[in-house]
């Protein structure tokens, strides 16, 4: 297979800190990279905490953004596809995390913008609601309570050792369904993208892709489902990956 497109996440597969870049042999292997194949970011942060990444890596084309609630197309800064939570959902996942107590750890991320999901919040363009710095069984309890809505929630890792996020998102959202559209947008199949991530939030990006890479830090759910697991982030793991498969690109 001559694959056409990576998508790569961002934390702890493309850098290695929250507030990193990625490192000289990740930045010269993705730099070479580009002059053969597409190359995008799939994350769940939003696009204004993503573009100086998109800046130093000097990428362009459609990227995935807000754990797939928006495809965005770097070069032009327009949005190709955007899944925007209904209000109504807004309030009853409000209700839902009431009970949870500790209302500081869940935020909306609004057109880029976070907000506290407390009674003061007006739905603009909501995407996101993140559940941040939980306990593993509050994150499970919150995505059980969640699954009769028509969303989307799943587990995201954290730099906070010992405990995860949990994004929720339109139902039509996530880093998977963007793949199709990612493809669709570039003219090529799902077939010829390698999908690269280290979170329980990629596996529907790797089970999208038709090269599945994670990273040898990644959960060891993304492991079982993963065609080859490169050397952890802090060893360069996707600069290893690129060797592999784009030998051309050295």
């Amino acid at each position: 297979m001559r694959y056409k497109a990576i998508l790569c996440d961002v934390d702890r597969t493309l850098i290695v800190a929250e507030d990193a870049l990625p490192t000289p042999a990740v930045t010269r292997a993705l730099r070479r990279l580009q002059d053969q194949v597409h190359v995008g970011l799939a994350s769940s942060r939003p696009l204004t905490e993503l573009r100086h990444i998109f800046d130093y890596l000097e990428l362009s084309g459609p990227s995935i953004v807000s754990n797939g609630a928006q495809i965005v197309d770097v070069k032009t800064g327009n949005y190709v596809r955007e899944s925007i939570l209904p209000s109504d959902i807004i309030d009853k996942i409000h209700r839902i995390v009431q009970a949870f107590g500790h209302p500081s750890d869940y935020w909306v991320q609004d057109d880029g913008t976070d907000y506290q999901l407390d009674d003061s919040y007006i739905p603009n363009k909501p995407l996101v609601i993140v559940a941040h710095d939980v306990t593993h069984d509050t994150a499970n309890c919150l995505i059980d309570q969640v699954s009769d809505l028509d969303v989307f929630a799943i587990k995201a890792p954290t730099y906070t050792k010992g405990f995860v996020d949990v994004h929720i998102t339109n139902q039509s959202a996530s880093k998977g369904d963007s793949v199709k559209h990612v493809a669709s947008y570039l003219g090529i199949s799902t077939a010829e993208i390698i999908g690269a991530g280290d979170g329980y939030n990629d596996l529907p990006l790797l089970k999208a892709c038709g090269l599945r890479v994670a990273m040898g830090n990644a959960v060891p759910e993304l492991k079982r489902v993963a065609d080859f697991v490169a050397p952890s982030v802090e060893d360069d793991g996707l600069a290893v990956m690129i060797a592999k498969f784009f030998p051309a690109a050295q």
